[in-house]
């Protein structure tokens, strides 16, 4: 966070003074430096950084409230791992075959359903005898479509995503909503947890999405 030479904190609406007010009260309680703000991408990459070392820091000390292999990762467009990559999404990648193959196909349904979270948490499956460690509970007769056991050849289930704005312009609201509602319309199963972390000092209001599950 810094604060540049006409006196605006880097996390501020500019054109906000309600914004430029409460950005230069965080920034003196954090003793920010006076210097121009990052250029590009910088600030949102290293505030991503920082949300993701924060759960690293946090997450793993629940362990006895979620038990489990717990992974804790920062998607991007280079990145091997993927909405996909997840058991209630694997059948996007599918979908986006078919509309690579298919223009017809790809005007018809569009893009829109393939998200990318910034920050995501997932579980790995479970083996059977981890499940039936303390007592016999599952055989090859029963649960063959459990996402949580390994046998059954699923992928993660996706626990959390996070998508983390240094600042947030109307068309950053909106970027995050458009994840949040591909995360909910495109889903297979149960939801996960869908959070949106910003540095804007006043974006009370400007997120807010209802859905219903089903």
């Amino acid at each position: 966070m810094t604060i540049d030479s006409k006196g605006i904190p880097s996390n501020a609406d500019s054109s906000s003074k309600l914004s430029i007010n409460i950005a230069h009260g965080i920034a003196d309680q954090l003793m920010a430096e006076v210097h121009e703000k990052a250029v590009g991408q910088t600030s949102g990459a290293k505030f991503e950084q920082m949300n993701m070392n924060f759960l690293m820091n946090t997450f793993p000390y629940l362990q006895n409230l979620r038990p489990g292999k717990w992974h804790i990762s920062k998607l991007g467009n280079r990145n091997s791992v993927k909405t996909s990559s997840f058991a209630q999404y694997e059948h996007l990648e599918y979908l986006s075959l078919l509309t690579k193959s298919d223009a017809r196909l790809a005007a018809s349904m569009g893009n829109d359903y393939m998200v990318a979270p910034d920050v995501v948490i997932y579980r790995e499956t479970e083996t059977d005898d981890m499940i039936n460690e303390k007592t016999d509970i599952i055989d090859d007769s029963v649960c063959n479509l459990a996402d949580i056991r390994k046998s059954n050849g699923g992928l993660p289930i996706l626990h959390a995503s996070i998508s983390a704005k240094w600042t947030m312009r109307s068309d950053r609201a909106q970027n995050s909503r458009t994840e949040a509602l591909g995360l909910i319309r495109n889903r297979k199963g149960h939801l996960p947890h869908i959070v949106v972390v910003t540095g804007e000092p006043s974006t009370i209001g400007i997120i807010s999405f209802r859905h219903r599950r089903y």
